[in-house]
């Protein structure tokens, strides 16, 4: 009786465990791997692209982004025996789930990107937490999350945790008491992100900025760059500067520059 209880309850836990991963909505990035019964040369492992799509052997390229892994697999399904085998046996799984990644900067033991987990549940303090926490120097009063969709909001955590739960592309910045007299903050793709100091006699132009930051990231929109300062947003033509079609642009004391994931 014992073993078939145990054996009854594996089983349900496997179908469990099967069910939610056709569940899952494939995303960018994901790896996924197809496969058709007894037909091997159609066998494909691929990641989605950033349109979404991945090329199969015979039908091309599908939009599967968006698409839970069961709906992918009967769209593959469909299309394979539209024009090419009868009664087609397709399975298709995850094979690797596309990073997730929040960056946290500013006042911060060690800034830079932290990666969401699988669940994909990573509170503000938690981020903060996995960045090195707070450096004595930190306002905790002055926590700002900019939004990838746009948007932004500034969190008081000097008595408490925050339970707000972050989204891939977001940006933590986490403010310096003195900030507004020494230095400047970068966050986003960059090599660095984090504080830098302002020179104490001459300015600091954006280009030397960003190589203070380490260059940019792989992923990074090099072309249109964002300064805030106070209030103001200030798109920078990083690109016209780099080709002396426009003027030179100097940092000041409090900015925060934002170098944003490219599209393309």
């Amino acid at each position: 009786m014992n073993r078939l209880f145990l054996w009854t309850a594996l089983s349900l836990a496997w179908f469990a465990g099967l069910a939610s991963a056709m569940d899952y909505t494939l995303q960018k990035d994901d790896t996924i791997s197809m496969t058709v019964y007894q037909e091997a040369d159609l066998s494909t492992q691929a990641q989605i692209g950033k349109q979404g799509n991945v090329s199969f052997p015979l039908i091309g390229s599908i939009k599967v982004e968006g698409l839970t892994v069961a709906e992918a697999q009967a769209l593959i399904k469909t299309a394979y025996e539209a024009d090419y085998l009868v009664s087609a046996s397709v399975n298709l799984s995850v094979v690797g789930y596309a990073r997730k990644y929040v960056i946290v900067g500013g006042d911060v033991g060690s800034p830079g990107t932290v990666t969401i987990p699988e669940d994909g549940r990573l509170e503000l303090s938690g981020a903060i937490v996995q960045a090195g926490s707070f450096l004595e120097s930190a306002d905790q009063t002055r926590v700002t999350v900019r939004h990838r969709e746009g948007g932004s909001n500034v969190y008081n955590l000097k008595n408490s945790p925050s339970q707000l739960l972050l989204k891939h592309g977001d940006t933590v910045t986490v403010a310096r008491n003195s900030l507004a007299q020494s230095s400047l903050t970068v966050t986003g793709q960059v090599g660095r992100p984090g504080l830098i100091e302002l020179p104490k006699e001459g300015g600091l132009d954006i280009i030397t900025t960003i190589a203070k930051a380490g260059g940019f990231g792989p992923s990074a929109n090099s072309k249109t760059l964002v300064v805030r300062r106070g209030n103001r947003r200030i798109v920078i033509n990083y690109r016209a500067i780099q080709k002396g079609e426009a003027e030179l642009f100097y940092m000041e004391p409090g900015d925060i520059l934002t170098v944003a994931e490219s599209i393309f």
